[in-house]
């Protein structure tokens, strides 16, 4: 399918299933759902635990306040990364329910925006870059929690 058919969805990004990017100091509220057993969506760094629960959706807030970088320096790790992944013995894929989670300022968070590509494929013209507002920010599978940006 080429870009030119779908024109309302030309500038949907395609995000990494294996990374979620926050802006440091800014308000979030994860929602999580289950198609098939619990699960546990748990961010050791940020000190929240969430169980997902078939059949309904559980939510959790939380404020990044330290960059990735920043805790680079203060853990004295240059491989340090916030992760996110499942607290329970779920299944025979469980081991690979995880993912990086990059807190970075507003400014880092823009340019990765608009490096990633749209959905189809094709990289848009700058003229034709969007880059997020303060409205909000979601990402939405399955197997990973929605995220919504609030200010």
């Amino acid at each position: 399918m080429s870009p030119e058919i779908d024109q309302q969805a030309a500038d949907d990004r395609v995000i990494k299933l294996k990374e979620i990017h926050l802006v440091v100091n800014k308000d979030y509220e994860f929602l999580f759902r289950s198609q098939d057993v619990i699960h546990s969506a748990y961010m050791p760094h940020f000190r929240s635990q969430m169980n997902t629960v078939p059949g309904m959706v559980t939510r959790l807030k939380l404020r990044p306040t330290i960059t990735t970088d920043s805790m680079r320096t203060i853990t004295g790790d240059d491989k340090f990364d916030y992760i996110l992944l499942c607290n329970k013995i779920c299944g025979a894929a469980h081991n690979n329910m995880w993912m990086k989670i990059v807190v970075e300022k507003e400014e880092e968070y823009k340019k990765w925006y608009n490096e990633q590509l749209p959905f189809a494929g094709v990289a848009a013209k700058p003229e034709d870059t969007i880059v997020p507002t303060n409205d909000s920010t979601s990402t939405d599978t399955t197997a990973t929690p929605s995220v919504v940006a609030q200010n």
